[in-house]
């Protein structure tokens, strides 16, 4: 009885993974606003403590304590949300490209 009973099941999870396999995909997420933000935030903070690839390498500890006022909508083009992120402590600024897909694709800095 058990053997049938999980002969049932795996069969039940072949049919039901098949059946989804040759559905609709599903679109393609898009980012909000509000989520690129937070996007912005982690990722600023990550770079204080270690180089992520992108131009400005680096951060230092000042970067720890940016808010969300600190956090500007410069633009958004389409598919990319530009942010600038300006940190109090000494007047720099960054430039954050956000992709509609989440992906953060530079992180420079600016001349305020």
């Amino acid at each position: 009885m058990k053997t049938v009973t999980i002969s049932l099941v795996l069969v039940a999870a072949l049919f039901s993974a098949t059946a989804g396999a040759h559905g609709k995909k599903a679109p393609p997420t898009s980012l909000k606003r509000g989520s690129a933000k937070n996007l912005v935030t982690i990722t600023v903070q990550q770079m204080t403590f270690k180089d992520m690839g992108f131009e400005a390498g680096k951060l230092g500890r000042s970067w720890q304590s940016i808010t969300d006022d600190n956090i500007v909508l410069a633009s958004r083009n389409g598919s990319t949300f530009v942010y600038t992120v300006k940190n109090d402590a000494n007047d720099k600024v960054l430039t954050v490209n956000v992709l509609n897909d989440g992906t953060v694709e530079s992180v420079a800095f600016t001349t305020p």
